[in-house]
């Protein structure tokens, strides 16, 4: 047909000959970058804000996407929605007369995860990995703080041989949850710490990843709806879920209340009330156990991201978890000793199309959690983070 377009699938389906960006075997993302024209000694890197591109941060630059040839090293010096203006390293201007690519070797401390590690032998090695990880990865570094004071993310301790990760999030603590509920680590286990903190780094940094002084969120409206299946079943045998009658809405106050005693599944419903088609990725954010979940991504680009249908049209809805959304409602739980648990729904949205394939990740603990689903007009993003707070007795804390 001729207006149907070919399609590729698989895990690489949006890579290199859909978005700008690019994977190299050796070294991790890279993305393109050209000459910025009329302004010598400056490039422009097709990645920006979106992408967690900060100013300061650096990339090495290739004229090959294995990354063997290097040009170059650039600094981002300014920074917008989806791209960045860079300068040479040091000074050291390089010649770009054509696409080259660009891969990150340096992020800015202020983007990562701040750590307290208890003094205690069982942590030597674990200290070693990081001082040696912080010096030469090109990821997310793990800082480390001299006491509790300093405002960790996470405090790591020892009680009888075991690590215990002690949580110190605001809005964690203020309902009751202070523990990682993972017992089973023992302190000397410094290789598999270290992997914890890995993805912590990841974890911490997409939660908080925000655009300053964003307004786009402010164009769309949320709400949490129990759902109950219809009896009925799609084309491809899947249940079809419906609201439950009384509709109520559980976000209230910028958080969702779940009680638990209720064993009920949830759906969203997802409003636009402006007139600017948008793309939308929802994410659910664990801190219980650092997994990333994918409530509702962007499609895959059939042919390029210029031709990517919007996720919600001007004026229009959006349901996930029932209806014809076509992404399964989800159900939450408490694990074993668990009274409480906190989680954090967030919500991309875009003027543009944007791969977020890369914030999703697994637990880092050995048991998992089972059971739960989970043109020339300038381009904006924006996000927004809703907490969601589960425990048995629903009542308030004061």
């Amino acid at each position: 047909m001729q207006a149907q377009n070919p399609e590729c699938k698989g895990s690489n389906q949006n890579r290199i000959l859909f978005d700008f960006k690019v994977h190299s075997r050796q070294r991790g993302t890279t993305y393109c970058i050209n000459a910025t024209p009329e302004k010598q000694n400056e490039y422009t890197l097709q990645a920006g804000e979106v992408h967690g591109i900060t100013e300061g941060t650096a990339f090495d630059v290739y004229s090959d996407r294995l990354a063997i040839t290097t040009l170059g090293s650039v600094v981002a010096i300014e920074t917008n929605a989806f791209t960045s203006q860079c300068s040479a390293l040091d000074n050291a201007s390089f010649s770009l007369v054509q696409p080259a690519y660009a891969i990150q070797t340096h992020v800015r401390e202020e983007a990562d995860i701040r750590l307290f590690i208890e003094p205690n032998d069982a942590f030597r090695d674990l200290f070693t990995l990081l001082n040696k990880y912080n010096a030469l990865s090109s990821k997310r570094s793990l800082y480390l703080v001299d006491n509790e004071m300093d405002h960790p993310d996470l405090v790591i301790r020892t009680h009888e041989g075991l690590a215990k990760i002690e949580i110190k999030d605001p809005i964690c603590c203020h309902h009751g949850l202070t523990y990682m509920p993972f017992n089973g680590v023992r302190a000397e286990d410094s290789a598999f710490l270290f992997s914890i903190l890995r993805s912590a780094a990841h974890f911490y940094w997409y939660l908080r990843h925000p655009k300053q002084n964003g307004s786009l969120a402010q164009n769309v409206r949320i709400e949490c709806l129990e759902v109950k299946p219809t009896g009925g079943l799609t084309d491809d045998l899947e249940e079809i879920f419906q609201p439950k009658q009384d509709g109520k809405n559980r976000l209230t106050g910028g958080m969702i209340s779940i009680n638990m005693d209720d064993n009920a599944i949830y759906g969203y419903e997802i409003r636009n009330i402006s007139q600017t088609p948008l793309y939308l990725a929802l994410f659910y954010f664990d801190i219980s156990d650092l997994s990333i979940g994918e409530c509702r991504k962007n499609l895959f680009p059939s042919v390029n991201v210029d031709r990517v249908e919007f996720s919600l049209p001007a004026m229009g809805c959006l349901n996930i978890g029932f209806g014809d959304g076509g992404w399964p409602p989800r159900r939450y739980f408490l694990r074993d000793g668990q009274n409480v648990d906190v989680g954090f729904l967030k919500l991309y949205v875009s003027t543009k199309y944007v791969d977020y394939s890369g914030i999703a990740q697994t637990t880092p603990f050995r048991h998992q959690r089972v059971g739960y689903t989970l043109d020339k007009k300038r381009s904006h993003w924006d996000s927004l983070t809703i907490p969601i707070i589960q425990r048995f007795n629903n009542e308030m804390v004061k």
